[in-house]
Formats: structure tokens, sequence, C-alpha cells
């Protein structure tokens, strides 16, 4: 999502379809655009998780947007819930009931999160990874499966700077073709209560925490595969085949994006409570789906083609997985190139390092290795 990994899926939608709803059946397929605006939100979901970690790894303060850091995780969320969108836009004129259909998709996943998933866990373990090696080595099959946010208590051990992440997104792929031909079959009516029902679940959720001082949901692969699948839902619930491009469509679109933006960062500076919980992050969900769905709406055409933009929301996968490397190495530069260590200099060579680190990554082994199994595996259309 994120989500490939959110980024690289999101890359494969330059030209997207969506189904007409229909009343309980699937109607033709009509070719859609790439829905940019779903770029600039990856884009700034991974840049909010930047700057939360900034904040509390290297103590970083951004000022005036310090407030922002409070909101990685609903950065995350977001992550989750694009990844299952934009999987409903590239895949739901599949019949994912066909084994042939499963298979590739699968594989696609693996292609698109796997190695990288390896490797940065790899480099973790042994760079910053604080079990011991007989740990490690008992670890192995739960850190090769991706299933450690299975085990909650493992998190300290198994964290691996970030890969908690693809742990519960496996999850959300394993179970996505079914609930992509759950969501198809139903009514457009049927898929709106759906969304708006799940919204409400997962809000209760924060309920249920707080009234028995449970652990926190952050890495529970169950309630971050819940929305996931609220993101699928809410690709269902678009309707493109009214997605003509409509002046009106599009200004009602933007004003209802315009008015939900500010609606969040209201309640963030405000700071706003509901019963003791942080109103922003407490309405997430019913805030996050109303915001996708009109972000669904919006066409920019002077920017359907941009090649930078595209690269940008595609190398946010390796921007989320390497972000725990970066504070040591950002102090070791400030300090072999005896830089003042103030405040400003920290946030700069962070986040320059970040992107460089992300870009050498998806060119030099990320991309190569996507190519050589997609070949290999027979995938390419």
């Amino acid at each position: 999502m994120i989500y490939t990994s959110i980024g690289v899926e999101c890359s494969k939608l330059m030209k997207l379809h969506a189904d007409t709803l229909g009343k309980g059946r699937v109607m033709s397929v009509k070719p859609m655009t790439r829905l940019v605006v779903l770029d600039f939100i990856r884009i700034g979901a991974a840049i909010v998780v930047f700057m939360g970690h900034g904040a509390k790894q290297y103590s970083i303060n951004y000022h005036f947007l310090q407030p922002l850091v409070n909101l990685r995780e609903n950065a995350m969320t977001l992550f989750f819930m694009l990844s299952g969108l934009v999987n409903f836009f590239a895949y739901h004129d599949k019949n994912m009931m066909n084994i042939e259909q499963i298979t590739k998709f699968y594989k696609k996943r693996i292609i698109a999160l796997i190695p990288l998933y390896l490797l940065i866990g790899t480099i973790y373990v042994i760079s910053l990874g604080q079990a011991h090696l007989l740990d490690n080595i008992k670890l192995a099959p739960v850190e090769l499966l991706g299933i450690q946010t299975m085990f909650e208590s493992l998190f300290a051990y198994a964290h691996n700077g970030g890969t908690w992440f693809i742990s519960c997104l496996l999850l959300g792929y394993f179970i996505y073709p079914v609930i992509q031909e759950l969501i198809k079959k139903s009514s457009k009516k049927c898929r709106v209560l759906l969304m708006i029902g799940l919204s409400l679940l997962l809000l209760y959720f924060s309920f249920v925490v707080r009234w028995f001082s449970l652990s926190s949901l952050y890495s529970n692969p169950i309630f971050r595969s819940m929305e996931f699948c609220l993101g699928v839902i809410i690709g269902g619930v678009f309707d493109a085949d009214s997605n003509r491009s409509s002046r009106k469509r599009n200004i009602q679109a933007w004003l209802s994006l315009s008015l939900t933006f500010v609606v969040c960062l209201y309640l963030l500076y405000s700071d706003v409570r509901i019963w003791g919980f942080y109103s922003y992050n407490f309405l997430r969900h019913p805030l996050l789906s109303v915001f996708m769905l009109s972000a669904c709406m919006i066409r920019i055409k002077a920017l359907e083609r941009c090649k930078l933009l595209r690269y940008a929301s595609t190398v946010t996968y390796e921007f989320f997985l390497i972000q725990l490397f970066v504070w040591k190495i950002t102090a070791f530069v400030i300090d072999i190139l005896k830089m003042p260590n103030r405040n400003i200099s920290r946030m700069l060579v962070s986040f320059i390092i970040a992107v460089l680190l992300s870009c050498f990554l998806h060119e030099i082994y990320q991309k190569p290795l996507a190519r050589l199994f997609t070949q290999k595996w027979k995938l390419a259309k």
C-alpha cells in the first residue's frame, strides 16, 4: 500500500477498468484513465509516516506541521484501504474463481512484495535486530512465511523495520479473490451498506480496546485485513460507468474531498476529543472512506501521463521499508560532513537519503527481480 506493495500495484493502473454496477451482476467493462489523485494520496501518506518516524526516532521537529506526525496511524490505515481499492480496479474484470487467474494473481503479489521484504528483513536482523542468533534461527520459518504479526508478542523481535506491514498485507492478498467475487455479485446498495457497516465496525473496535485495556490493533493482521477489505468495497461502490469526464462531477468530487480534508485537519489541530479518543484517529475509517471515494471521481487530465508522479508513487513501497535504516545513516552523514546537527539539517538530510535509497533499491534490486520473475513465470501481458 501498499500495494505490489501499494506503490508498485498502482503504477500498473495507467489504464484502469471498472465495471458498471448492476443489481447483483457485472455488466460491461469500460476503460478508465489513471486516477492520479490516488498517487498524490499515497505519496502524502508515505511522507506522513516518514515524519512520524523522524519525530520518534530522530527527534525531528516539523514546526507548524508537527501535528501531522500524529496521523501516522491514519496513514497506515490509508495504505491498507488503498491497496484493496487499487486491486479491485486492476482485477475486477477477471474471474478470480478461475484457478489460472488466482495463480497468476498470487505470483504477481509474490514478485511485488517478497524479494524486497526478504532483503529488508535480513538487513534489519543483521544490523539492527536485538534477538540472539538462536532466536533468529527459531523464528526463521515465521519470518520467511511472513506470519510474524500472527504472534502479537513477537512484535519487539520481528518488527524488522516495517516488514510487519507486509505480513498483514499478505493476509489481505490471500483472501482477496474471494472478497472480490463476493463484492461483484452484490448489488450497489449492498456495497454501500457494507462500506458503512464495516467503517462503523472498525470504529467500534476502538471502544473494545479501551473498555478492556487490550493491546493496540496497530499490527493486528485481522484488523488490517478488514481495512484492506474496506478498500475493496469502496472500489465496488465507485461506479466507473458514470465516470465520464464531467465538469460538474469533478467539482462535486473536489468539494467533497476538500471538505473531508479540512475536517480532518480541524480535528487534528484543534485537538478535539470524543469520549476521550482523539477524534482524528477515532473517526478515521468513516472519514477516509468518504475521502477515497471522492478521490476516485476526480480527473486531472494534465497529470495522467506524468512519469515523475507515477515513479514517485511506485517507489513509496521502498520508501516505507527503508525508513528505520535512515536515521543512523543520517547521523553518520551529518558527522562526516561536519554539518551542524540542527533540526533543519536532520530534516533535509534524512529525507534526501530516504529518497536516494528508495530509488536505488527500486532500480538495482526490485525492478530487475520483478522483470526476471515476470518473464520466468510468463506473467507479462
